[in-house]
This record gives C-alpha cells, structure tokens and sequence, in this order.
C-alpha cells in the first residue's frame, strides 16, 4: 500500500505591500512587489493498493481529507477561506477494481459470478462561493493561462 500526505501552496505578487527598501520604492525601475501565498492546496492522504493472484487482480485507490484554503480572504469566523473541503477522517473517494479469473473456485460463492467489478464510493465535499474570492481567483487564472 502507497500511502501519503501533499501539501501545495501557490504565491501571488501583491503589488499593494510596500518595499522595506525606501530607495527601491522611490524607483520607477523597480515596482514594489512581493510574493505572497495565495492558495494552499492540503490532501491528507492518498492511497493506491495493488494486488496480483493467482486468479485475478485488484486495484484500489483512495483519497481522504482534501481542502483548498484562500489565504487572501476570510469567512465570517475570521479564519482563512476553505474554498474546497472534505471530512479527513473518512475517504473523499475510493475506487475498487477487480478482475477475476472464472476457473477461481469462489468464482460464484464470494465473486458472484462477476468476472470484472468496480465499486466507488463518494462522501460530501464542503465548497463554499465568496464572490470576491471567486473574482480573485478568476483573475489570478487568467493571469496563470496568458503566461
């Protein structure tokens, strides 16, 4: 079993901090800017688990506890806003695949009879829509794709 835990952070240039440097401020050469983290994307866990028989194969997958955090803005309790976000103590999504061999002798006790299967299961996904975020956001996009 595969299993691990990403943390990604994106920057943007806030143009509106000022410079420490009043020299640098003061040229028209050199724009105040600075970088800041905008978006942090956390999943706490991601698992892939592969298993290889005599009669068959399986493969599952599982992701658990994702959430896209907007560091520019706020929800109404004063912390950062969860753009995206799920429980991390159950998975957000599994998948399972199976393929099984008809000469297995469970074939039809435990299998029931199915050569290939695939099971999902999906639990809730938290999004929450703040205009001004999503405008940012859009922006921040656009900006990205014409680089």
């Amino acid at each position: 079993m595969l299993l691990f835990q990403m943390v990604l952070s994106v920057s943007k240039t806030d143009r509106s901090v000022p410079s420490p440097n009043l020299l640098e401020a003061s040229s028209p050469e050199t724009p105040d800017t600075s970088d800041t983290e905008y978006l942090t994307l956390r999943i706490d866990s991601m698992c892939t688990d592969v298993a290889v028989s005599t009669y068959g194969v399986a493969v599952q997958l599982g992701l658990r506890g994702i959430r896209i955090i907007d560091k520019f803005h706020v929800g109404h309790d004063g912390m950062y806003l969860h753009l995206l976000s799920s429980a991390s103590k159950s998975d957000l999504v599994s998948i399972l695949y199976r393929k099984v061999d008809p000469k297995c002798p469970d074939f039809v006790a435990y299998y029931n009879a199915m050569e290939q299967a695939v099971v999902a299961k999906l639990t809730a996904l938290n999004v929450v829509f703040h205009r001004t975020a999503a405008l940012v956001l859009k922006g921040f996009l656009e900006e990205l794709v014409d680089r």
